[in-house]
């Protein structure tokens, strides 16, 4: 199930920088380069069941700049609330849900659009959540995709058994 992370996520993100490559954005050679640093976090540090909470905040963060640098009209905000400090997690969770309100965001046809998530950490329980706007794409002949979701919901069965609660 980590190893369907990896390309998913790749393809993604190799997406992303390849529309920023065609308009000649001049931000593309930094982009490339936290690219480098997020795919040494799956590389290296995801090859573990658990990876530091703090770790994996980071990512998530990186990816989040990365988007509103692409999306500069949007309102993109995440928070993090609570002590973090030697808290523990099976990474790449959160990314399948940060990326979907990417991909079905109303950002990428209006100025207003909005992606808005929280991570919460209070009294031994984390909480993540992360809302958007609704954009509906024409439907197309072949769809690829669904990987992401699915994945996690086997991934929180296996590290979580009867510890989580997934609400969508």
């Amino acid at each position: 199930l980590k190893a369907q992370i990896h390309p998913h996520f790749l393809f993604n993100t190799l997406n992303n920088i390849y529309g920023m490559s065609l308009t000649g954005s001049t931000e593309t050679p930094a982009f490339i380069l936290r690219l480098s640093n997020m795919m040494r976090y799956i590389l290296y540090d995801c090859r573990n069941h658990q990876v530091a909470l703090e770790k994996d905040i980071a990512f998530l963060t990186d990816y989040l700049e990365k988007e509103k640098k692409r999306y500069p009209e949007a309102d993109i905000q995440f928070t993090v609330t609570g002590s973090r400090e030697g808290k523990r997690i099976a990474p790449l969770l959160f990314i399948p849900f940060v990326e979907n309100s990417f991909k079905h965001g109303g950002h990428r046809i209006a100025k207003n659009g909005f992606i808005h998530g929280s991570l919460e950490l209070h009294a031994g329980h984390l909480q993540f959540c992360i809302s958007n706007d609704i954009f509906t794409a024409p439907a197309q002949e072949q769809q690829y995709g669904g990987v992401g979701i699915d994945n996690v919901k086997k991934r929180l069965g296996l590290y979580y058994p009867g510890r989580h609660a997934l609400i969508i």
